[in-house]
């Protein structure tokens, strides 16, 4: 059946002519290497000769999918039911790119999914030559590896070596973020998509260690979640900063230096609060940072604040993603105020409450 869904996916693609036929034959021809690779996790438990850790790990992610399915409405398909040893840090490497004098990212666009701000790479040599590209160019770029990505449900995704290789915690937030794209998916609004999907991993997996008595690392979880809100609201911050500077009415290299202290500030800031932030983002402070940094942070997090509220107001997950299908409905600028609205609604009736 997916060999038969990946030859129609192809067809709708060369249909829709938004690329090349090579980056096109690349990821497909990627993904068709993932799925031929899938090795069913039932059989592998019920090998002995399997890693003893390997085993912990598939068990695990076997328990963390039904809880997903069963504790928060997530959807009850076969993914996460296989497994795929990668033999390489992270599945694909996504190029994200920006002008030099502007925060908002170049969009790739194709068929079913619409418009995004990435594009991916089965490999890190194709990633960082499209990177190159971009640079001679003259755009900001950063290249990012993915440890796990959705289908929307075309393909039964499985559990990659790539999504074992840190805490318990990380594996659960990964299948959590996954499966909400099967939940919610609106064609051309990855920020949407994005921090709908960020709000379920956050609140699945706070729910997911408090009622497994957890409770030391669900408090670890949380503090780490507001440091990543402070590192967040820096970011965002510095972007809203550099928005201001590039709209000015002075010369290209007045503009680069206002970038330059802009980023630098960014930086003292961050180093000021290293301590508490810990090694998670030290990567982007000790290297090149750049505008395609805060825009995918944007991408990300547009939402989050508001979408975290309405999970937290209620135990019907059910009922909830009913109603944030409705606003997915909606037209971009529509829908961007009525999530602002009922979150603003469930707040207001929270505090009111007896």
């Amino acid at each position: 059946m997916w060999v038969v869904r990946i030859v129609f996916f192809l067809f709708v693609l060369l249909l829709g002519g938004c690329g090349t036929l090579d980056y096109y034959s690349h990821t497909i021809l990627g993904h068709l290497s993932l799925m031929a690779d899938r090795e069913s996790i039932d059989r592998l438990l019920e090998n002995d000769g399997i890693d003893p850790g390997l085993r912990d790990q598939l068990q695990l992610a076997t328990e963390i999918k039904a809880y997903a399915v069963s504790s928060l409405s997530l959807p009850n398909s076969d993914s996460y039911t296989q497994f795929v040893s990668l033999r390489k840090p992270y599945v694909v490497w996504n190029v994200i790119a920006t002008p030099e004098f502007s925060t908002q990212p170049l969009q790739w666009c194709y068929p079913i999914v619409g418009c995004v701000v990435y594009r991916g790479y089965f490999t890190p040599e194709r990633a960082n030559t499209e990177a190159r590209k971009l640079k001679k160019k003259g755009y900001d770029v950063m290249v990012g590896g993915v440890r796990a990505y959705s289908t929307l449900g075309w393909f039964d995704d499985p559990v990659l070596s790539s999504m074992l290789e840190n805490s318990d915690t990380y594996l659960a937030s990964l299948i959590f973020h996954e499966l909400a794209h099967q939940v919610i998916f609106v064609p051309d609004d990855v920020g949407f998509n994005e921090s709908f999907a960020v709000a379920v991993e956050r609140e699945g997996v706070r729910r997911w260690l408090t009622e497994n008595g957890q409770t030391e690392l669900a408090l670890n979880y949380h503090q780490t979640q507001n440091q990543q809100d402070t590192l967040v609201k820096l970011m965002l911050n510095a972007r809203e900063e550099l928005d201001k500077a590039y709209v000015l009415d002075i010369r290209d290299q007045e503009r680069r230096q206002r970038k330059a202290i802009i980023i630098d500030q960014l930086r003292q800031k961050y180093r000021e609060r290293q301590a508490s932030f810990g090694l998670q983002h030290g990567a982007w402070f000790s290297s090149e940072l750049n505008n395609a940094h805060f825009a995918m942070i944007a991408t990300y997090y547009e939402h989050v604040d508001e979408f975290s509220l309405l999970l937290r107001s209620s135990s019907d997950w059910h009922g909830i993603f009913e109603q944030v299908s409705e606003l997915s409905e909606l037209p971009s600028r529509e829908r961007k105020e009525a999530i602002a609205t009922l979150a603003q609604d469930t707040m207001v009736k929270s505090i009111s409450s007896p």
